[in-house]
Order: C-alpha cells, then sequence, then structure tokens
C-alpha cells in the first residue's frame, strides 16, 4: 500500500489494486470456505465453475466502471422460536469477491 500513499496522506490509485485478477483470485481463495457463500443469487450463480476469463473481465469492468452490483435476492425464513417469517437477502456470492477486495483494501487503510 505504501507506493499508492501520497505525501499528504491521501491514497490514489487503489482501484489498480481492486482491479487487479490476481488479487480478486486471493479474495476468493479467502471467501470460498464459508457455506453461505455457496448459496445461489439472484442470478443462479454459485463461487463453482469461476474461470480465468470471469476474474479477467471483472478486473477490466471495475477499472473503468463498469462494475455494477446486482439487487440481492430475498427469503423468507422463519424467526427463531416463533412461526412469524423474516426477510433474508442473499447476495450474488461472485459480487462477494469484489466485496471481500474492497474490504481488505479499506481495512488496510
Amino acid at each position: 500500500m505504501g507506493k499508492y500513499l501520497r505525501g499528504d496522506g491521501t491514497y490514489n490509485g487503489l482501484i489498480n489494486i481492486i482491479a487487479n485478477p490476481e488479487f480478486l483470485q486471493s479474495c476468493y481463495l479467502e471467501i470460498k470456505s464459508k457455506p453461505g457463500n455457496m448459496s445461489k443469487g439472484i442470478d443462479n450463480l454459485t463461487l463453482d465453475g469461476i474461470s480465468l476469463k470471469w476474474y479477467e473481465k471483472t478486473a477490466r469492468e471495475t477499472r473503468c466502471g463498469g462494475f455494477h452490483f446486482s439487487p440481492a435476492r430475498r427469503v423468507m425464513i422463519p424467526k427463531p422460536g416463533k412461526k412469524e417469517l423474516r426477510p433474508f437477502s442473499v447476495g450474488n456470492p461472485r459480487e462477494k469477491i469484489v466485496q471481500k477486495a474492497l474490504t481488505l483494501v479499506l481495512e488496510s487503510i
């Protein structure tokens, strides 16, 4: 992160970290083992079968500002110990890779 820190204490060029296909792959490795991340999103895709082309396309879209998050899939689940239902949102698991990249970069600052 040191090369992205300016002399005035601000950061510049962080998108180059987030939009790096290798960095996105390392973010995938951090989230893949969590069982909730294997749930299908609104587009019925999971983390299974992600190719290098997906990482490159996502990095390219992120760098040029063309990456957009999709809406979460909404399901109703029972409240613990009650018969009532409550809403539960399930995000797109592939977009969680980009969210992880953003989180890692921002937490390091």
